[in-house]
């Protein structure tokens, strides 16, 4: 078992690709990544995809949006699933499961 992964997910490719590929105005700022828009495109899917598949293999999952700000969207402790609002935020997998 995986004890605790946190995943966090831009719900909107578009707003993701704006975060990764903006300049960065601060020093200390990793913004840009230096990652090729088409791979953030082909990655994109896949990572949220591959969200499920690691769910049900951990102990406890947090899973954060932060399309419009940093917002805890979905817990599962010991495999019961303790806050869900998956259905809210659209671009995230919504075959979860606890």
């Amino acid at each position: 078992m995986i004890s605790q992964p946190q995943y966090l997910i831009i719900g909107v490719i578009d707003t993701s690709l704006q975060i990764v590929l903006r300049p960065c105005m601060k020093s200390w700022c990793s913004c840009g990544h230096g990652i090729p828009e088409a791979t953030i495109k082909k990655w994109y899917p896949q990572s949220n995809r591959n969200l499920a598949a690691v769910t049900v293999k951990a102990d406890n999952v947090f899973i954060f949006d932060n399309t419009n700000r940093f917002m805890l969207v979905y817990v599962s402790e010991q495999g019961q699933a303790i806050k869900n609002t998956l259905r809210q935020f659209s671009g995230i997998n919504q075959g979860i499961q606890a």
